[in-house]
Formats: C-alpha cells, sequence, structure tokens
C-alpha cells in the first residue's frame, strides 16, 4: 500500500515536467532557427564593414547546439510553464469533474480552450513555434494527469489533499503581494539569488544565454541592428541623406545578397517600406526624412507577430514558472513524508513547510523594504550586507552622492559581486572623484553582472571620451550581453556606425 501510494506521490510533478520537456525540444528547434538567421545577418553586415553585436569573437556560438538547447530554456520556463502549469490544473479539475472512462466531455473543453489560446497567439500574425508550444506541449500533460488522477482517493480524500496544496498557494500570494511594490524581483535577485554560489550560477546563465530568445520576440524597434535593402533609383543627395538617416537610427543598409528587415524601393520621387515582397507603407521621400524614427517604428510595429507570444511569457514567468517550482517540490517532499506519515498528514505537513520556506525566502525581501527608512549615511556605513546594498540601491533611486560616505571605497572592491554592481550604478550618481577611471576598471570585473553596469554607469555620466573604450570593449568581448550594453552606452554617448 506505502509503495503504490508513494509512487501516486512521486508522479504528481510528471504531468508538468512531461510539458516541460516538449516546451524545452520546440524552444531549442525555434531558437536553432532564429540563431542560424541571425548569424547570416551577422555576416552580411560584417561583410558591409559594420560593428556587429554579437561580434565575430562571439558569433559563431550562435552555430552550436547548446546556444540553442540552453536560450530555448527562456521559452521553456516561461512560456512553456504556464502552458504546463495551466493544463495541469484544468484537467486535474476536469477529470475529477467528469470521472471514470467517459472523457469525452473533458477532451472538448481542454481542446477548445487551447485552440482559442493558440488563436490568441497569432492575432498578430502567425507564429508557428508559439503555436506548436500551445498545441502540443498540453498533450502529454493532459495524458499523466488522467493517469495520475486515476490512483487519486475518492471523496473527503481527494478535497482535504487539494486544500493541502491549494491553500498553502493562497497564503503565499497574499503574503508575496504585499511586497509587489518593494521591487521584489530586484530584491530577490540581489538578497537571495546572489548571495550564495548556486544564486550566482543562475544569474550567469541567464546572462549568458538569456539574449538567444529575446532576440526572437524583440519587436525590430527594440532590436539593435536591422538590416535594409535601397533599391530604386533617386538623386544622389538625397540618397546619401536617407543612407545617413538610416544608420543614425541603426538600420544597416547593405548591398549583399541575403534576407533583410526591410526593404526600400525608391521610385519618381516616393518611397515604400517593405518585407518579403510586402510593401507596409507608402510616403514621399521627403515625408520619411522629416521623421524616419516615426516611419520605422510604425513599419516596425506593423511586422510585430509576437506581441501575445511576449504576453504569455511574462504571464508564464510571474505564474507558472514559481508554479513548476511549487508542483516538483509538493510532490517529491510529500512522497518521502509519505513513508512515515498518513497521506493527508504528509500533505498537510508539505504544505506548511512550503509556506515556511516562502516565508524565508521573503524574509530579505522585507527586511530591505524596512531598511529603506533608515538614514542612507547608517545605511552606508553598516556591516550587513543587505544594509549596504540597500543604501546603494537608495542612492542610485534617489540621486543622493554617497561616493564619498564612509564604507562607499570598501563597496567598489567588495567580494561581494552584486554589491560592487550597485556601488558602480551608484558611481554615476552625483560629482564622484574619478568615477570614469573608477568605472573603466570595473569594466574588467571577473562577473559579467559587474561589468555590465559598469558599461551603463559610464554612459550615463556623459563622458565621451570613453567612447572608444567602449568600442574596444564591443570588438574584443567573448560575451554577448556585455557587447549588447557596451553598443547602447556607446550611442547614447553619440557614437554611430559607419558604412565602409
Amino acid at each position: 500500500m506505502k509503495k503504490t501510494r508513494f509512487l501516486t506521490d512521486i508522479l504528481f510533478p510528471a504531468p508538468v515536467l512531461s510539458g516541460i520537456l516538449a516546451s524545452q525540444a520546440l524552444a531549442a528547434l525555434w531558437v536553432c532557427a532564429n540563431n542560424r538567421a541571425l548569424f547570416g545577418k551577422l555576416s552580411l553586415l560584417a561583410a558591409e564593414g559594420y560593428l556587429t553585436v554579437p561580434n565575430p569573437i562571439t558569433a559563431p556560438l550562435l552555430k552550436t547546439f547548446g546556444a540553442a538547447f540552453w536560450g530555448g530554456l527562456f521559452f521553456t520556463l516561461t512560456m512553456g510553464a504556464g502552458i504546463s502549469v495551466f493544463a495541469f490544473f484544468l484537467s486535474w479539475a476536469l477529470f475529477r469533474l467528469y470521472p471514470g472512462d467517459n472523457g469525452r466531455p473533458a477532451a472538448i473543453i481542454l481542446g477548445s480552450v487551447f485552440a482559442f489560446i493558440a488563436l490568441f497567439v497569432n492575432t498578430a500574425g502567425l507564429a508557428v513555434y508559439p503555436t506548436l508550444i500551445v498545441l502540443l506541449a498540453p498533450a502529454p500533460v493532459i495524458l499523466l494527469t488522467r493517469l495520475w488522477a486515476r490512483r487519486l482517493p475518492p471523496g473527503p480524500l481527494s478535497f482535504k489533499f487539494a486544500a493541502c496544496f491549494f491553500v498553502p498557494l493562497v497564503i503565499l500570494g497574499f503574503l508575496w503581494g504585499r511586497h509587489k511594490d518593494d521591487k521584489l524581483f530586484d530584491h530577490l535577485r540581489d538578497d537571495v539569488l546572489l548571495s550564495s554560489g548556486a544564486g550566482i550560477c543562475v544569474v550567469d546563465f541567464y546572462y549568458r544565454y538569456t539574449l538567444y530568445a529575446a532576440e526572437i520576440i524583440k519587436p525590430l524597434k527594440a532590436r539593435q541592428e536591422k538590416t535594409v535593402r535601397i533599391e530604386g533609383t533617386t538623386d544622389p543627395s538625397t540618397l546619401a541623406t536617407l543612407r545617413l538617416a538610416l544608420v543614425n537610427k541603426d538600420w544597416l543598409p547593405v548591398k549583399g545578397k541575403g534576407p533583410v528587415d526591410l526593404e526600400i524601393g525608391l521610385r519618381d520621387g516616393k518611397l515604400s517600406l517593405a518585407h518579403g515582397g510586402k510593401v507596409f507603407a507608402g510616403m514621399p521621400v521627403g515625408d520619411f526624412l522629416q521623421n524616419p524614427q516615426k516611419h520605422l517604428e510604425e513599419f516596425s510595429d506593423a511586422r510585430d507577430r509576437m506581441g501575445p507570444t511576449r504576453t504569455l511569457c511574462k504571464a508564464g514567468l510571474l505564474l507558472g514558472f514559481p508554479l513548476v517550482l511549487y508542483i516538483i517540490g509538493f510532490g517529491l517532499v510529500r512522497a518521502l513524508l509519505g513513508l512515515a506519515a498518513p497521506p493527508i498528514a504528509a500533505a498537510g505537513l508539505t504544505g506548511a513547510l512550503g509556506v515556511v520556506l516562502g516565508v524565508a525566502l521573503l524574509l530579505p525581501v522585507s527586511n530591505a523594504a524596512k531598511a529603506r527608512n533608515r538614514d542612507i549615511r547608517y545605511l552606508m556605513a553598516s556591516r550587513s550586507v543587505s544594509e549596504r546594498l540597500t543604501g546603494l540601491r537608495l542612492a542610485v533611486e534617489k540621486n543622493i552622492p554617497v561616493c564619498r560616505l564612509p564604507g562607499f571605497d570598501e563597496a567598489l572592491k567588495s567580494p561581494v559581486m552584486v554589491e560592487r554592481r550597485w556601488a558602480a550604478a551608484a558611481l554615476a550618481v552625483g560629482d564622484c572623484p574619478s568615477a570614469t577611471s573608477r568605472l573603466v576598471a570595473l569594466t574588467k570585473d571577473p562577473h559579467p553582472y559587474v561589468r555590465c553596469h559598469a558599461v551603463l554607469a559610464l554612459s550615463q555620466l556623459g563622458s565621451t571620451y570613453v567612447t572608444y573604450a567602449l568600442i574596444d570593449l564591443l570588438k574584443t568581448s567573448d560575451h554577448w550581453y556585455l557587447e549588447w550594453y557596451a553598443y547602447n552606452a556607446a550611442r547614447s554617448l553619440g557614437w554611430h556606425q559607419k558604412e565602409e
């Protein structure tokens, strides 16, 4: 009997995990396809003499299996997690509502719901891989939920189990919801994740692989470099003005063969904006040159098919991923406790442990929120890393110069990586002596998280003479995220690409 119950308990996360695995397979294929297209685009830009992000050192990673697989985890743990959890809860409820062998009503409802979600994903245009995730990932979830639900005890015992599972979720949702305005995710990252070696590895992973997936769902206007092919004829002066206007907005004209993001047609003083042979807008050349940013953004919006997908990813990150962790933890802990305790007692203890762990994770956030009311001089001189971090965050948020306060120099050299990151950001606030040289030194920090924010702070100082150092960093880095920051920083200081 205990063996049967242990098997039921240990299989509790199996439906959701099957959806995660299916999502990962599809997401990896999705990122792989985009990576290869992006590599072709970068090769086209490099051949024209432009600086590329990622640069030629990093770009070959786009052709590796690892970049596609690990980059795909972004979609798996956001959109895939949300779809899998939703499929699990919905099918669980329907199979309890329609027990026995007659699963036809449940199948009709489930099919209709996910067909509706698939239609939503395609409301802005055909989105192949998101549609596949929505339609295929729930299938193993529903099948395994059906098998697992048959093992549940009938009647009151099943209700008690559900209460032990859901009541802690309600409690944690209430407690965490009270801190939604306290920069919850920033504090979780800084005070929880980055306070341990395992958490630092998670942040390292995020900075190493997230852009492979994020590049797919960004609208064109949010991407750093866009390719343009200009066809047709006009007078040389107008053509030169048009090319300069495009380059200044990071829409980079190319002549080589291959797909491009924008096709501009010129004829009889008029200009058309097209892609794949489809014309999205047309206007006199003069009208375009009066406000190129407006017309390019409108073209980007018209071509953007990933808005609904971004919505699903955000919902999955906020709800789906935390629930996946909760489901896995609940199933494993309950299975172990069930070896020594009755079924409902084991479920109740597991739920109670979940609440205790959730409160424990919330304590650093709560303490940091309380510390914000203290004097910033006290916070900067504190021996508590959490309080010093709160002081540095306050300095950045409220533009309070702290670089001359006791404790700041120690923060710059702190062995705690996240403290160096916030010290870098604080150097951009107020008239800090030697701020530029200090930040340039931090661009060589061992951790990319610190280097990225040192680059961002340099751009905020407005010191244009560091532009060459940023371009050198852009050319020699082997980290895409750092190159992304360096490119944006250089652009904010007035640099722009030049046609060779």
